[in-house]
């Protein structure tokens, strides 16, 4: 579940939060996505983006021209290439702001 899901469905305690600071919750501890992760998933998401800083960097490095529409399709690529599940229907959310 993404964090919203997570404080829509109001099924766990402290909206699903497992990080937080002052030992209560704070408006800003809930609109800090990572702070809904336990730890074995923020090694995990740690991991990945130092991968796809890498690749990045790599492509820069390499003086590959890569424009802005196209990150998009390469996150989705680079995603399903190291068997993780792509986020489906985030243009919905990303129209909205």
């Amino acid at each position: 579940m993404t964090a919203a899901e997570l404080i829509a469905s109001g099924s766990q305690p402290d909206m699903g939060l497992t990080s937080y600071k002052f030992g209560e919750v704070r408006k800003t501890d809930v609109t800090i996505a990572k702070n809904y992760l336990h730890e074995n998933e923020l090694k995990e998401l740690n991991r990945i983006v130092n991968m796809w800083l890498d690749f990045a960097e790599d492509q820069a490095l390499r003086h590959k021209q890569v424009f802005l529409q196209d990150w998009d399709t390469k996150l989705d690529q680079f995603l399903s290439f190291n068997d993780r599940e792509v986020l489906q229907g985030a243009e919905r959310f990303a129209e909205k702001r």
